[in-house]
């Protein structure tokens, strides 16, 4: 009985090895999908919550928002406000398109988190003193080889500007969004460089109750709208849809694919070996012991294959996202995506 499978592996190798590769790219082709599908969703989640911080609501307006309306909202007991002014500019030695993000340094940090570089301190002259300081995540500091106070030209709204180092940060909280391809800036020089006058490009509140929203409602004036902060990206939500359906229904595909090899090999095999098993029960072997011989040759193939289409989905996976990754970019900027491997592409591998 233990060299039936042998046995028949010896007559039949190239049937053996299609169905071991048929069943390799199943599992590869649906852990690809999985993991990439994963992927995509932690980047958004990553985006929100590191843009947004504690903030559940937002005010924008097509005109932008003026200063009165931060003053107003400041106004209601359990409201935390904080402006800010987003942008982009040119880097001109790198000809990149790179994220300016204007804040306010003292009402900031009540809704995000800004950690300091931990081997490097902040330079607080030329933060406060300089009119185009900016203070940049330490991972784009290494990718672009900046220090401390060193100096670089971007090109913006009103022409070629000197910008200068005055800061490294951390890549978490908000300065890990868009993989740290970032400038901060103070709002009055963001507000300069990027031509905006007095006035923000949204104002984001961190809420104490349900009824404080209510009360920031009523303190809008006309034109300026309330929306909610991690709903507010309507683009990406239609884009993330689309890409869930598609590899979603990829991966429903591939799992019936698999399914079906796997019947289609192991029914092909029984009926073969028909005339050998007719003469193993003549010989007085027990069903379930011929039973057993399959279960173990499913199970052996099951395992071997599961194996390497699992490391193979995740080699594919990799590519995978830099085309998700560049096709997404085209319409919202998710930064570099990370592959996540969830359990699940695991479990239902086998």
């Amino acid at each position: 009985m233990a060299c039936l499978t042998p046995h028949h592996v010896r007559r039949r190798p190239m049937r053996y090895a299609l169905s071991l590769l048929s069943i390799v790219l199943a599992v590869a082709l649906f852990v690809s999908m999985r993991v990439t599908q994963a992927s995509l969703l932690t980047a958004f989640r990553t985006q929100l919550d590191a843009q947004y911080g504690d903030a559940q609501i937002t005010i924008t307006s097509p005109g932008r928002v003026g200063p009165e309306v931060l003053t107003a909202i400041e106004n209601i007991p359990g409201a935390r406000a904080a402006p800010i002014v987003w942008g982009s500019v040119v880097l001109t030695q790198q000809r990149r398109t790179i994220g300016v993000w204007g804040i306010d340094p003292l009402r900031d940090p009540r809704l995000r988190t800004y950690r300091p570089d931990a081997a490097l301190s902040l330079d607080l002259p030329t933060l406060l003193l300089q009119p185009d300081a900016v203070v940049v995540p330490r991972v784009l500091a290494d990718r672009y080889g900046w220090k401390l106070r060193d100096r670089f030209d971007v090109t913006g709204t009103d022409g070629a500007r000197r910008l200068t180092i005055a800061g490294l940060l951390d890549s978490t909280g908000v300065a890990a969004a868009f993989d740290g391809h970032l400038l901060f800036m103070p709002m009055s020089a963001a507000q300069r460089l990027l031509g905006r006058g007095e006035r923000f490009d949204r104002i984001d509140v961190a809420i104490d109750r349900p009824a404080t929203r209510d009360a920031v409602r009523a303190a809008l004036p006309p034109g300026c709208e309330l929306q909610d902060a991690r709903r507010r990206d309507t683009t990406f939500e239609y884009l993330y849809s689309q890409f869930q359906t598609i590899l979603v229904t990829v991966t429903i595909v591939a799992s019936l694919i698999g399914a079906f090899i796997v019947y289609n090999a192991m029914s092909l095999s029984v009926v073969e070996r028909g005339r050998m098993l007719g003469t193993f029960r003549a010989l007085g072997a027990q069903p379930r012991e011929l039973l057993a011989v399959f279960v173990v040759e499913a199970a052996l193939i099951g395992a071997i294959a599961s194996t390497l289409g699992a490391v193979a989905g995740r080699l594919v996976a990799a590519e995978a996202l830099r085309q998700v990754g560049s096709t997404a970019g085209i319409i919202l900027d998710l930064g570099r995506l990370h592959p996540v491997i969830p359990l699940d592409a695991w479990l239902a591998a086998p």
